[in-house]
């Protein structure tokens, strides 16, 4: 009945991502053209598109009368960094891990990597290891 009075999701405006596909975003969202926006969930949605690899933070918003609005900021890629068990990850600048997937389309870093440890992070040369990121692998 709502949707028939003009409030169902007729749009999803999308805004900020380059990395993460629109169709992953969409499927996080979870919302369905014609649902009712009153019963489109925007804080369990923005939860769901913060799991996904590159979303560092994200905005999910009602436009009425029938548009949803999403922002994503994504995590900037710092470094690669391969593990010992031989992947090789995107990394940020603090360490944390991004993703295994789509790493050779970053070019390969000026020095070799070094198994087990990370490229281009100031506080690894001095010896220190970067934070445990909530994400990584066991041993890491």
């Amino acid at each position: 009945m709502l949707d028939d009075a003009g409030f169902g999701i007729s749009q999803v405006h999308l805004a900020g991502n380059s990395r993460t596909p629109t169709e992953s975003i969409m499927a996080a969202l979870g919302f369905e053209l014609g649902q009712p926006i009153f019963g489109a969930d925007v804080h369990a949605a923005r939860e769901r598109l913060l799991r996904l690899a590159w979303v560092s933070d994200a905005e999910v918003r009602r436009r009425y009368p029938d548009d949803i609005s999403v922002r994503i900021i994504e995590k900037l890629p710092y470094a690669l960094w391969q593990a010992p068990d031989g992947k090789v990850w995107v990394v940020e600048r603090n360490g944390g891990l991004i993703t295994t997937d789509g790493v050779s389309s970053f070019p390969p870093p000026a020095d070799s990597l070094g198994r087990g440890r990370r490229r281009g992070f100031r506080h690894c040369r001095s010896g220190r290891h970067p934070p445990r990121h909530r994400g990584a692998p066991e041993g890491l």
